[in-house]
C-alpha cells in the first residue's frame, strides 16, 4: 500500500507543467540554454531592443535571421510559449544575433513510470524509469526431500 501510495504521489509531482522564465541581460537572453518537458510554459520578458524569434537549426548556426514560422515574442514584450514535441527550439534577437544574442530551448519527453525489466509479468516497454513495481512469475521448485 505503501508503494502504491509513493508511485501515486510521484506520478502527481510530475504530471503538472512547470514555468520558466528567460529574460534579456545587455544584449543576451538569461539563461541562454533552457531545459524543460514537453508542456512547460516559457515565458520571455524582452527589453525594449530585443525579441525572441525562433529560427531553424540551420540558421542559428549561420547567425541569420528568418523565422521558420514559430514563436515571435516581439521588442519590449511579453509572451509565453509552450512545446509541444520533443526537439530543440533554436531562437534569436533579430538585431543582435551577429553579437551572440541566441538562446536554445531543449524540450524533453515526460518520464514515464513502470516496470523496466523484461523478464517481469508487467513489463512496461515504453517506461523510462523504473518504478519499483515488477512482478515475476512465481517459480516451482521440485524436491525429493519432502
Amino acid at each position: 500500500m505503501k508503494k502504491q501510495i509513493l508511485t501515486l504521489i510521484t506520478l502527481l509531482m510530475f504530471s503538472f507543467s512547470y514555468s520558466q522564465t528567460i529574460n534579456t541581460v545587455g544584449n543576451s537572453f538569461s539563461p541562454d540554454t533552457l531545459i524543460v518537458n514537453v508542456g512547460d510554459t516559457i515565458n520571455f520578458v524582452m527589453g525594449a531592443s530585443h525579441n525572441a524569434v525562433e529560427v531553424s537549426q540551420s540558421t542559428f548556426i549561420a547567425n541569420g535571421t528568418t523565422s521558420n514560422g514559430g514563436f515571435n515574442i516581439g521588442f519590449g514584450q511579453t509572451g509565453t510559449y509552450i512545446p509541444t514535441t520533443v526537439q530543440n527550439y533554436y531562437y534569436v534577437c533579430q538585431p543582435h544575433v551577429a553579437i551572440g544574442m541566441k538562446g536554445v530551448i531543449i524540450a524533453n519527453a515526460l518520464p514515464i513510470y513502470g516496470c523496466t525489466d523484461s523478464t517481469a509479468i508487467n513489463y512496461n516497454p515504453l517506461a523510462t524509469i523504473d518504478d519499483g513495481s515488477c512482478t515475476f512469475s512465481p517459480t516451482t521448485i521440485w524436491s525429493e526431500d519432502f
